[in-house]
């Protein structure tokens, strides 16, 4: 079978391409576009050009800016396309031939960045457009969690199936836990409406008996540089480079503890299933999460560990503070079992 990916950044940076990519490398042959054969997309003007067709409503012009060919691009029919990002959704199908068209729907994208003015006022707008002409043109949909895949349902009346982001099973112990050192940890974006500074913060509170290192990917210099000057207060908080994607669930084993903490202010949040999470349990480590719904109720059925009532830095410190070496140990041997359940199969 021949199979085309297309994604808006290099494939690195997008797990669950790169996870398929490498579960079918070796079966069929697998068509790469990214952000490297994508067309030049201009300079300073170009893009304020097209903010203003945002703005206006000329979405249609926007996308053909936006989605200019690239001459080393295949354009030979595939038996499967799968676009994993909505604004490319127009391109693979003006574009490309196939014999099925998939999309990969890992957010709800209309209100994506729905907390942001300008972003409300221009690419919502262009989602909303995308969803309403283009969605069903699909053959196929995914998405990430089924809140998500509700509202695509009531809003575009299409059928996305659920495909959580696992990853590939890892054969790891839990690591031992020191119970005067407890290691914590959070991988991640550095986007502000995570709210990654009540992690920071209730290490103060938490003391030296718990360690935390967040591995962030750096998506937002001011957010990221305030993260960097907080953390330097903290003797107990450590922020490292990213890791790189195939060493991110080895490396994370060695703590005990993983962190989703963001507060619940945005749909995409609320109905969030990110890959950490997953990452988390094949690493063999107890969760603390948010009581995002979805998120929620995969911690507690598979008893996986705690779940906060709100974000705060100090609703944080006490239920981790509370938390006993033994039962540490028991959510992460569920974590073990769980882990031979959600994986790539």
């Amino acid at each position: 079978m021949k199979i085309t990916l297309i994604i808006n950044a290099p494939i690195r940076y997008c797990p669950r391409a790169l996870r398929l990519y490498n579960k079918y490398k070796d079966k069929h042959q697998i068509i790469i576009i990214d952000s490297k054969l994508l067309a030049n997309r201009g300079g300073f003007f170009a893009k304020v050009n097209n903010i203003l067709l945002l703005l206006t409503g000329q979405f249609n012009q926007y996308l053909s800016n936006l989605n200019r060919v690239s001459k080393n691009i295949d354009e030979n029919k595939t038996d499967l396309v799968i676009v994993y990002d909505l604004i490319l959704l127009k391109f693979a199908i003006d574009n490309l031939g196939y014999k099925k068209l998939a999309i990969d729907l890992r957010e709800y994208y209309p209100l994506q960045f729905e907390n942001n003015l300008l972003w409300r006022l221009t690419f919502s707008k262009l989602f909303v457009y995308i969803c309403d002409h283009y969605l069903p043109k699909a053959n196929l949909w995914t998405t990430v969690s089924h809140g998500i895949a509700d509202l695509y349902r009531t809003n575009y009346h299409i059928t996305p199936t659920v495909k959580y982001s696992l990853p590939l099973y890892h054969d790891l112990m839990p690591s031992d836990i020191i119970p005067d050192s407890i290691k914590l940890v959070h991988h991640g974006v550095t986007n502000p409406n995570r709210g990654l500074e009540n992690m920071i913060n209730a290490m103060e509170l938490l003391g030296d008996k718990y360690i935390l290192t967040l591995y962030l990917v750096n998506n937002n210099n001011k957010y990221y540089n305030k993260l960097i000057q907080l953390a330097k207060a903290h003797d107990n908080v450590k922020i490292l480079q990213p890791l790189k994607f195939d060493e991110i669930i080895t490396t994370i084993n060695q703590h005990d503890i993983g962190l989703f903490c963001p507060p619940n202010s945005t749909t995409n949040l609320k109905f969030s299933m990110p890959n950490k999470l997953f990452e988390y349990v094949q690493a063999r480590l107890a969760i603390v999460t948010s009581p995002l719904l979805e998120s929620k109720q995969f911690v507690e059925t598979n008893k996986l560990g705690a779940v906060l009532q709100h974000s705060s830095s100090k609703e944080i410190y006490s239920i981790i503070s509370q938390l006993k070496t033994s039962e540490i140990q028991y959510y992460k041997e569920h974590a073990a079992i769980a882990s031979k359940i959600f994986r790539i199969s």
